[in-house]
């Protein structure tokens, strides 16, 4: 079993795998807000997601004209990352190409994610680098799934930092971006997280206004989320399992018709050789007043 590296700030902690370098403990005053996955429903907690977010057409993307297979949001989330620093309430961990990697995406680069814990928050930072010799195509985003106890009382919601169009792509059965947009609920900026907003298709917020959400959970308790570096924000669940995901993505799942060069898919971002690029995401908890 992978040793977790564990953070610590007052009445804050954190437990982080090397595995996918994934948050599986985040606790705030002795309340876990990370799910802690099950076979059941979702076995994640908070996996980070490169060199792609969601799926791709026949689960394999072109890259100069030659076809490599591509996972659910790439390899990262099953990598083991190194370790590099670690502090009392900080840590950095690092994912660089391998041959492992190299069978899935021919480029150099390098995947740093730095956590820094405060006694009632948390920031992930990731920062890309291509160190190849020639322009790399990336997605990069963080997928935690938050405990959600109300949710077998049907409450929750979702209340949004900017106006927001209320219409989201239509994700096929292979989960895949169609270009159907279908309606949902929201009442001034707050989406209550109901059967009809979200059941088990993701949510996805393409070029969201919003630079920040926050989640109310139902008890009186809220979780903020601000990112930036981040195109996109999305939400996902399993009917009746007791967590949201709340989504930062720099790029998005493939179309139905896809399978185009890499770097030709939309929302991708494409580094220049020895570009690197930052993207943020901050979790605070707020107790019930």
């Amino acid at each position: 079993m992978t040793e977790l590296v564990s953070l610590q700030s007052a009445a804050g902690t954190a437990h982080i795998s090397p595995l996918g370098a994934e948050v599986r403990s985040w606790t705030v005053g002795g309340r876990e807000l990370i799910w802690p996955g099950d076979a059941a429903s979702w076995p994640r907690s908070a996996p980070v997601l490169f060199p792609l977010v969601g799926r791709s057409a026949g689960a394999e993307v072109t890259i100069e004209g030659r076809r490599y297979p591509m996972p659910i949001h790439g390899f990262a989330p099953t990598s083991p990352f190194a370790v590099e620093r670690v502090s009392a309430d900080a840590a950095t961990l690092s994912l660089c190409d391998s041959e492992a990697t190299r069978r899935h995406y021919p480029f150099a680069f390098r995947l740093g994610v730095t956590f820094t814990l405060e006694p009632d928050a948390l920031a992930v930072e990731l920062r890309v680098a291509n160190a190849d010799t020639r322009p790399m195509p990336y997605a990069a985003g963080l997928h935690p799934g938050f405990a959600w106890p109300a949710r077998a009382e049907g409450r929750g919601a979702i209340l949004f930092g900017a106006d927001e169009t209320p219409l989201v792509p239509v994700i096929t059965a292979e989960g895949l971006f169609s270009p159907q947009r279908r309606p949902v609920a929201i009442d001034g900026r707050a989406m209550a997280l109901t059967p009809a907003n979200i059941g088990n298709e993701a949510v996805c917020f393409l070029d969201a206004r919003s630079r920040d959400v926050t989640f109310h959970p139902g008890d009186g308790t809220a979780l903020e989320v601000s990112h930036e570096g981040f195109a996109h924000f999305a939400f996902w669940t399993k009917a009746g399992a007791a967590f949201l995901c709340i989504e930062s993505w720099t790029g998005h799942g493939d179309a139905p018709d896809g399978g185009g060069e890499l770097a030709q898919r939309p929302s991708m971002i494409v580094l220049a050789p020895g570009e690197e690029r930052a993207h943020r995401a901050r979790y605070a908890f707020r107790e019930a007043r």
